[in-house]
């Protein structure tokens, strides 16, 4: 059999390669921004197996690209205010070949945090399905191919399966015909004792070319050749019909929609930052991104994730708030505590002994409190303001920076009022004293 590997390798050659970047932009409300742009050598470069979005009320846009002329770039874009409804827009259908994607995205609330998970997952397109891939590659060696990482063996290993999988629907569809037949059901043992043979005839002589006669054909002649059956297996060519189809269904879909060379190149932009991801390609403090070819997801399911944290500022503000009022309400109940022990004791609320700080000391807390204030203020907006600050859009704050900022802030603010107070009091008993010296001089 030539392999399914090469024969795709024949429509690459065709079709040219392409580009088809998917960016996602997921916002704290859960919508979502889609773009969809792709890159191709010809007028036709929209033409991929990706499932790219042609009416509808997508934007859209065809241009050159600016760095070669002989290459268009197609761009989608539209707006969701949920996952569900980008999903309306890509429908999963497993009885036909095509691309099937689907996207899922959970927010959970934790106060002063929200966590997103954001999951994407390509559905395996192949129709050949009777045998799995993880039963041809270690698990270590599934996670390099997963990733697309090259590696000979793995390669030679994957296309041993693809070559093995289109057989074992002929070689199954074989088995059926012949338990169904009286006239070749004496066959039965030993084409399972022969299975092995018929898969190396079969891989070495089977070809798919337009010009041969059925893919279901040739494997009977060639089961024929090999077992040489007292009734030729030609006969039972009509329960072949399955397998048939499936296999011209899959090379339309190579051919047709051009899928072979295409190369994915996917971007997720989350809220917050990023914690965890399978991402491949890059991961950013907010923004990851992943890059595979179409031969990574014909036989399995390929998933992609990331979670990201954001920090909620009305929560850390509230509980500031909450906590600030609880002590001042301390404050309070312990002044009026101690009023009613010095009334006990016979002391006047103005004669009580109170522990002021000194003047200087009182200026040094605002003069520190003023700076902390200005400064981290100062950072605050340079580390989260655009594009005011467009020369400094690296300085990405994270919700650690924010944090940081508003409770240094916080404590300047702090600061400044403990020692304005202080030195207002400090004024006000200065003065009272002075006018008690005044009135025993007199």
């Amino acid at each position: 059999m030539r392999s399914t590997l090469l024969l795709l390798l024949v429509f690459l050659l065709l079709a040219g390669c392409k580009t088809v970047t998917i960016t996602t932009v997921v916002h704290s409300d859960q919508s979502i921004e889609r773009l969809v742009s792709v890159e191709g050598d010809s007028a036709s470069a929209d033409e991929t197996g990706y499932p790219f979005p042609l009416v509808g009320s997508w934007s859209s846009s065809r241009k050159r690209d600016e760095a070669d002329s002989t290459k268009y770039v197609y761009t989608r874009f539209k707006s969701f205010r949920r996952v569900e409804q980008l999903n309306q827009e890509f429908p999963v259908r497993q009885d036909t070949v095509q691309v099937n994607t689907q996207v899922r995205l959970q927010k959970k609330f934790r106060w002063f945090y929200s966590f997103y998970h954001y999951e994407e997952t390509y559905y395996a397109f192949s129709p050949f399905r009777l045998l799995k891939l993880e039963d041809y590659l270690t698990l270590e060696e599934l996670k390099i191919y997963q990733i697309d990482q090259d590696s000979s063996v793995i390669k030679d290993k994957v296309e041993d399966f693809e070559s093995r999988v289109v057989f074992e629907e002929f070689y199954q569809t074989l088995l059926r015909a012949v338990k169904d037949s009286p006239q070749h059901e004496e066959m039965l043992p030993l084409i399972e004792k022969q299975e092995d043979e018929l898969y190396e005839l079969v891989k070495s002589e089977l070809s798919f070319d337009e010009d041969q006669t059925t893919p279901g054909m040739q494997f009977l002649v060639l089961a024929d050749k090999l077992l040489k059956p007292a009734h030729s297996f030609v006969a039972l060519h009509p329960a072949f019909a399955g397998p048939e189809r499936k296999f011209r269904e899959l090379l339309e879909f190579y051919g047709k929609d051009s899928i072979s060379g295409d190369t994915f190149h996917h971007v997720v932009i989350m809220p917050g930052r990023v914690i965890d991801t399978n991402a491949n390609h890059s991961i950013k403090t907010s923004e990851v991104a992943w890059e595979f070819g179409y031969d990574r997801f014909p036989y399995q399911n390929m998933v992609m994730w990331v979670e990201s944290r954001k920090l909620n500022g009305l929560p850390m503000v509230l509980t500031g708030l909450l906590l600030l009022a609880g002590l001042i309400m301390l404050w309070i109940s312990a002044g009026r505590a101690r009023r009613k022990k010095l009334a006990a004791q016979g002391i006047a609320w103005e004669n009580r002994r109170r522990f002021i700080l000194k003047w200087w000391i009182s200026v040094l807390l605002m003069v520190t409190g003023l700076g902390m204030i200005g400064w981290f203020l100062y950072m605050f907006i340079i580390f989260n303001t655009e594009p005011m600050f467009a020369l400094l859009n690296f300085l990405h704050a994270t919700p650690r920076d924010n944090a940081m900022f508003i409770s240094l802030i916080a404590v300047g603010v702090i600061l400044f009022v403990i020692g304005f107070w202080h030195l207002v009091v400090w004024a006000k008993l200065r003065k009272r004293r002075l006018e008690k010296a005044s009135r025993n001089e007199e």
